[in-house]
């Protein structure tokens, strides 16, 4: 089967929808895991870019 560009397309706005509606509950699932953690940390945008980053090259 060869995918036409509409459903290529589709499909990568699918994934993309699913994972910026899980992005958080992914990141503060692992964050609530540190022994240090505290509630009135925030996570950097440098910190999210990267994430962002390591995702690309993981796809």
């Amino acid at each position: 089967m060869v995918l036409t560009n509409e459903e290529i397309n589709e499909i990568a706005n699918h994934l993309d929808e699913i994972v910026g509606n899980n992005f958080h509950d992914a990141m503060y699932n692992i964050i609530l895991q540190r022994e240090s953690y505290d509630s009135n940390d925030e996570v950097s945008d440098e910190d999210i870019l990267a994430i962002k980053e390591q995702l690309k090259r993981i796809l």
